[in-house]
């Protein structure tokens, strides 16, 4: 990868912190369990809509950004565990019994970073990417094996 190359992208990420900031806490406020993950889905995909995003496992999705050919994939998981939250922080989960506990809320968000920040630098990849909206990472059947 070329300095300049990385500088935008390193640049376009640092521009959208706080709106993935946000995602991540509206995300967070409103978990679902494994197999419900579609409202989770439907959230993330809305705040990206510069891609076209396919069905996945019912629940997940996947797209796909820059050259046709050779891609990467990124993944993010969709589903949140049967734990009750009790941080008390502002963007607490709202859902009884369920929250994002081990940080699936960071990577959708980071993963959204990652995507709007190659999006806003438009730079050119040597090859594409493939966002993976993973559902049922916690459950059986996991959502990786459909």
């Amino acid at each position: 990868m070329n300095d300049d190359l990385l500088a935008r992208l390193v640049s376009g990420i640092d521009a959208v912190l706080p709106e993935a900031a946000s995602l991540r806490r509206a995300l967070h406020a409103d978990p679902h369990l494994g197999g419900d993950e579609a409202d989770t889905r439907d959230a993330f995909t809305t705040a990206a809509p510069w891609l076209e995003w396919l069905p996945l496992a019912d629940t997940g999705a996947f797209g796909r950004l820059g050259p046709a050919g050779p891609a990467v994939g990124l993944r993010a998981e969709l589903d949140a565990l049967p734990i009750t939250e009790a941080t008390g922080v502002e963007w607490a989960s709202q859902r009884r019994g369920i929250m994002h506990a081990c940080g699936h809320d960071v990577h959708m968000a980071a993963l959204w970073a990652v995507l709007a920040a190659i999006q806003d630098a438009d730079p050119g990849l040597p090859v594409g990417l493939v966002p993976i909206l993973q559902p049922r990472e916690e459950s059986n059947p996991p959502g990786a094996g459909t």
